[in-house]
């Protein structure tokens, strides 16, 4: 018979553990609104020195892209000349990459 009880195996004694604080540089990020129009702005929250913003469409083809400087919390676009529908925003620095969903109506 097997039994319902895992087995938990510890990390050998030199394997290094993020802890919590070392996770500080991890950005948060909003869009506003969402779904748009056409204008929305992103909105940076983490300890980042700068980052990149590219807009692509569902198929994957680059419409757009931007540089935000360390000291821009917010960055503001137009994309009122694009067509309706869904676009991947992905938003890249020297430590991580993100890709969030904005809907254009």
């Amino acid at each position: 018979t097997r039994s319902n009880r895992a087995s938990i195996n510890t990390p050998p004694e030199d394997t290094e553990i993020p802890d919590a604080l070392s996770e500080l540089y991890l950005t948060t990020v909003a869009i506003q609104p969402n779904p748009t129009n056409g204008m929305f702005t992103l909105y940076f929250d983490g300890e980042v020195a700068e980052r990149k913003v590219e807009i692509y469409d569902i198929q994957g083809k680059r419409l757009a892209n931007k540089v935000c400087v360390k000291e821009n919390k917010t960055i503001g676009f137009d994309i009122s000349e694009f067509e309706t529908g869904m676009y991947l925003i992905k938003i890249s620095s020297d430590k991580e990459t993100k890709t969030v969903r904005l809907i254009k109506q």
